[in-house]
């Protein structure tokens, strides 16, 4: 919780709109209260550097793997794909079966990122996801965890 201002404004640094409320401290606050979403953070210096989570579905064992961020300053080395391996060893221990993802067409890096770590390509949404300020197109990737 007392990461919430830094998480924040990682967010805002990166993204000009996002479809869910990440701008908002009781947004986050609650969802790390109610335990519906993991937050995993890079850090250097004491500052936070990039972001992941994964917003669960414990009814039916499967999560989203989403809210992924890195400063541009840091991004190519790696980052990502270390928060996004820590979610994934904290879901399965907890049994989930299926993790995905909705990740930015029109960003490589991202898409790479998901493919390295077994997220099978599932298809694109097109113009489904108001972010960094207009519409755009979301891949679909899919990992099964068992």
């Amino acid at each position: 919780e007392k990461d919430i201002s830094g998480i924040i404004r990682i967010f805002r640094y990166v993204f000009q709109s996002y479809p869910s409320p990440v701008f908002e401290k009781d947004y986050i606050l609650e969802n790390m209260r109610k335990h519906r979403v993991i937050y995993k953070l890079a850090i250097s210096n004491n500052d936070i550097i990039g972001v992941a989570s994964a917003e669960m579905d414990p009814a039916n064992l499967n999560a989203e793997m989403t809210d992924c961020v890195t400063y541009p300053l840091f991004r190519s080395r790696g980052v990502l794909g270390v928060i996004l391996s820590e979610l994934e060893t904290d879901l399965h221990k907890q049994d989930y079966l299926c993790l995905y993802t909705l990740c930015r067409a029109t960003n490589p890096a991202v898409n790479r990122v998901f493919s390295r770590l077994g997220y099978r390509y599932s298809g694109c949404l097109v113009n489904n996801c108001h972010i960094c300020g207009s519409y755009e197109d979301m891949n679909i990737r899919v990992k099964l965890l068992k």
